[in-house]
This record gives structure tokens, C-alpha cells and sequence, in this order.
């Protein structure tokens, strides 16, 4: 995961990626795991790059309160 913290409370998450030779063992899923657990901890809010991780972020339970609302703050790929 590549992540750059835009400010104290605020992780912009440019790229998530598994080892092909890793995929299918759960290694994304216990990343995902660990990020919320860390965000949750500290109260940060994730700003994803990554459509996929908002995607996942948005279905894993009780998550969505981790993610920077884009009413609140454009989403880094729609800026133009």
C-alpha cells in the first residue's frame, strides 16, 4: 500500500497492490483489515485513490465512516 498523509488526519491512498504469486490468500482482505483497525485508531479519514478500496471500503461493514465524503473533499481522480 502507498499512502501519503495529508495532514494529521487525513491518508491519501495512491496504490494497493498484492503479489501475483500472493493473490488468493487473503493478503488484500487482511491489509484492508489492518488500515481500517489503524484509521479507526488514530480517527483518520482515507481519501482512496484506488476505486477499488473505496469500493471495498464503502461494502466492508461499518467502514464507510473511515472515507473523506466527497461532498466534503473531491475525490483526487475526478480532479481534472
Amino acid at each position: 500500500m502507498v499512502y501519503v498523509m495529508a495532514g494529521p488526519k487525513k491518508m491519501i491512498i495512491e496504490h494497493t497492490e498484492v503479489d501475483e504469486s500472493r493473490k488468493g490468500q487473503g493478503i488484500g482482505e487482511k491489509l484492508l483489515g489492518e488500515l481500517v483497525d489503524y484509521v479507526r485508531k488514530e480517527d483518520i479519514k482515507v481519501i482512496p485513490c484506488v476505486l477499488s478500496l473505496r469500493r471495498c471500503l464503502r461494502k466492508k461493514k461499518n467502514c464507510e465512516m473511515c472515507l473523506f465524503s466527497t461532498s466534503d473533499y473531491p475525490h483526487p481522480i475526478a480532479i481534472g
